[in-house]
């Protein structure tokens, strides 16, 4: 039903009688016998802290270290995992939406403006949003406060979301069962001045490094990254014309650099 691989290379499977693991030689095979709680799983997910999340469909949710197995009954019958970047597990269940921050759970539904209770995909786009596909009344947003749905009567092929994905665009691709539809990003209405050609930034988007290529000479200047608040999230006087923002959050940032070479460029981390 799902397939992962995590950081050392393994390729984990959940099936109907279990979890298997390949490490490219040798098979093992994870059940009830060893503290799953249920073999029939049906979601798989891998945590920044390289924990192992199964959901299965009649026995909850079971976190795997490597070491000890931890049940979870707050979520059941799961149809997908998905980690953010702050280290929220988020749930797609049969019953509603569920997030777990490591200390608490929170349920979401139909009565919090979840267009549906069965969730079968869950996406995160470049300004953080979480994007949850149901069976049954296509997709909705949410920006951390409320949620926007998204259907057949405003673009959507079909109402019934079995998959979706973002691209390095930041596009959403959504699967369902009438085909495919692509929802393209508004990036920002946030403003670059009239220098930003001065100064070229690239990879954007990227992951960890962003380079600047200037005709100018740029070392020793004073430069900080805000977030579209305009809340300073790093500051700082270059030293080269590498910066590695690996730690920010994805989204979508401005990039500031002042004094006599002064201009503004967004940045989108993914």
């Amino acid at each position: 039903y799902a397939f992962e691989i995590d950081a050392a290379g393994n390729k984990w499977f959940a099936t109907n009688m279990g979890v298997s693991k390949f490490d490219g030689v040798n098979w093992t095979v994870y059940t009830t016998a060893n503290g799953l709680a249920n073999n029939i799983v049906s979601a798989l997910a891998i945590d920044q802290n390289n924990n192992f999340w199964f959901g299965t469909w009649g026995g909850g949710v079971s976190r795997f270290n490597g070491n000890q197995w931890t049940t979870f009954t707050q979520a059941n019958y799961v149809h997908v995992i998905k980690s953010d970047v702050t280290g929220n597990i988020w749930f797609g269940t049969a019953s509603g939406l569920k997030k777990f921050d490591g200390n608490t759970w929170t349920n979401y539904t139909t009565s919090n403006g979840l267009a549906a209770n069965s969730v079968f995909a869950i996406t995160f786009d470049q300004a953080n949003n979480k994007w949850f596909g149901t069976n049954a009344a296509g997709v909705s947003k949410f920006n951390g406060n409320a949620f926007t749905t998204y259907n057949t009567s405003n673009g959507l092929i079909g109402n019934m979301v079995n998959a979706s994905a973002i691209d390095n665009n930041g596009n959403l691709w959504i699967g369902t069962a009438d085909g495919v539809s692509l929802y393209q990003a508004t990036i920002s209405t946030i403003k670059e001045n009239a220098n930003a050609d001065l100064i070229s930034i690239f990879p954007n988007p990227t992951q960890e490094i962003i380079n600047m290529n200037s005709s100018m000479n740029i070392i020793d200047t004073k430069f900080s990254i805000t977030d579209q608040a305009g809340k300073p999230v790093m500051e700082g006087i270059l030293e080269s014309t590498e910066i590695n923002i690996k730690h920010l959050e994805t989204g979508i940032y401005i990039f500031n650099l002042r004094g006599k070479n002064n201009f503004t460029k967004k940045i989108i981390k993914n």
